[in-house]
Formats: structure tokens, sequence, C-alpha cells
């Protein structure tokens, strides 16, 4: 809370709220859906298989 102006605007809470978060809600999308589903796999190599 910013005492001598006498608000609630404090300039980390809305650049967390308006940068960090989204960015933050993305990343953990993205690990999510593009996770490899066994460690050590790179996604969609097929070894011996003949």
């Amino acid at each position: 809370m910013n005492v001598r102006l006498g608000s609630k605007y404090n300039p980390g809470l809305a650049s967390t709220a308006f940068l960090q978060t989204p960015v933050a809600i993305y990343y953990i999308w993205y690990v999510c859906t593009n996770m490899p589903e066994k460690p050590g796999s790179s996604g969609g190599e097929s070894r011996d298989q003949s």
C-alpha cells in the first residue's frame, strides 16, 4: 500500500498482475501440453521398430 499517496496502487503489484501472471500461465500451459511422455524422450522419436 502506498502510504504517501494514500492509495492502494503499487508499481510492483501492477507489473506482477499484468506481466508476470500471464507469462506464468502461458508457461505452465506450454509445459503441460508439450511435455514428453517418457523421461529422456525428445518427442516422436522411434527406435528399433523394424
